[in-house]
């Protein structure tokens, strides 16, 4: 990790957006049950190699497996490609 993340300060408006775009495009795409709640975060990975932030997405539901992915990639930055390639199981970019 190159630099300091803090984990505390204020949400960007931009990443607000994004979070928005990406609930709506998961819902529409996987077809979500009505009480499904899908949890977006923007983290700092510490892992070697890994980019400085990281999205972290969070399917739960009480009538199915909740579920987790991981896009390497700021919030922001995450395309309909990305979600894509999530939901289809293949290597985030």
């Amino acid at each position: 990790m190159s630099a300091f993340v803090n984990p505390l300060a204020p949400r960007r408006p931009r990443a607000a957006e994004a979070v928005a775009r990406i609930r709506e495009w998961l819902r529409g795409r996987l077809a979500l049950a009505d009480g499904t709640v899908i949890v977006v975060n923007e983290v700092a990975c510490a892992e070697p190699g890994c980019p400085d932030l990281e999205t972290v997405i969070g399917l739960l539901s009480s009538s199915a497996a909740s579920r987790t992915f991981k896009i390497s990639k700021p919030i922001a930055a995450v395309t309909t490609a990305d979600l894509e390639r999530m939901v289809n199981g293949e290597a985030a970019a």
